[in-house]
């Protein structure tokens, strides 16, 4: 038996769970960039009221966003659900894939979610994967859900050598 041990890709996902501030954000500051456009003093009595609306709405996100931490799985495991959830017939994307795109992605995720915590503070969410996931899927829009697919076939079946920091690298000196 080998001595080496192998931690598994993992990557993590920040998710807000009150998106509808995103409208109210957006708005604020397409005005604030309006104002900065326009305005001819330093620092206009509107332009710090947006700033501070704006920094306020980006605390209440924050504070309703959980990080979810995903895992991906060993080869054979990941092999048994491949063949579990064969691609259907003429569908483009799941060709692409592999896998019935519609049912692989809800089967797998509850292995792969290894944590969910408060963005904020760092403290543990009470989620259960396997019972919990099911319901969070149907609430989530389709470009949520698409974040979670994506980052789950990316971990198994993306990179698999050391990451490399163009921006670390050109930071050294030589």
């Amino acid at each position: 038996m080998s001595s080496l041990t192998i931690k598994r890709a993992e990557k993590a996902i920040d998710f807000c769970t009150d998106l509808a501030l995103t409208a109210r954000h957006e708005q604020l500051d397409a005005e604030l960039g309006d104002v900065r456009k326009k305005r001819q003093t330093l620092a206009s009595h509107s332009e710090a009221e947006l700033v501070a609306q704006l920094r306020d709405l980006e605390r209440q996100m924050a504070e309703s966003t959980v990080v979810f931490v995903l895992r991906a799985l060993s080869n054979k495991r990941w092999a048994e659900h491949e063949a579990a959830h064969p691609p259907r017939k003429g569908d483009a994307a799941d060709e692409a894939y592999s896998v019935n795109l519609s049912t692989f992605v809800d089967a797998v995720m509850p292995e792969s979610i290894v944590s969910v915590t408060h963005k904020h503070d760092g403290s543990p969410v009470d989620f259960d994967p396997a019972t919990d996931w099911m319901s969070l899927a149907d609430e989530m829009s389709n470009a949520q859900f698409q974040v979670f697919a994506l980052a789950l076939l990316a971990l198994n079946r993306g990179v698999t050598a050391a990451p490399f920091s163009l921006t670390a690298s050109l930071a050294t000196p030589r």
